[in-house]
């Protein structure tokens, strides 16, 4: 299987398209950096056109889906600028990703148990 999984992409311009794949592929590796574990991740693009604009403004809608061994997690973000999109996609998964296994540093402290009272 492929580490990363992008659909939607036809319709945008080569630069673009690069700054979208160094994007994935750098939330790619924190992800894999916090699950200590391979994750197969799926972005999903959809842009949707506003009508009666002169300009074409584009609206992108992004869905993120990251399989790992304990499961499906997905986020998704929308916005008028497909950079910031999905920046807020994959920040959400890393956030949820992070939250459901307590990945954080803090968490690792061993605690002494307590004394009991007499």
């Amino acid at each position: 299987m492929e580490r990363v999984e992008v659909k939607g992409l036809d319709e945008i311009t080569s630069a673009d398209k690069y700054q979208f794949n160094k994007i994935v592929n750098s939330y790619y590796d924190k992800m894999v950096r916090v699950l200590k574990n391979e994750v197969a991740l799926k972005v999903s693009v959809k842009e949707y056109e506003t009508p009666g604009k002169a300009e074409k403004v584009r609206k992108y809608s992004i869905t993120a889906d990251a399989r790992t061994a304990a499961g499906k997690i997905t986020a998704d973000n929308a916005d008028w600028d497909l950079n910031r999109a999905l920046h807020g996609a994959l920040k959400a998964l890393l956030g949820v990703v992070e939250k459901k296994f307590r990945s954080s540093d803090q968490h690792d402290k061993v605690r002494k148990p307590q004394q009991s009272r007499k």
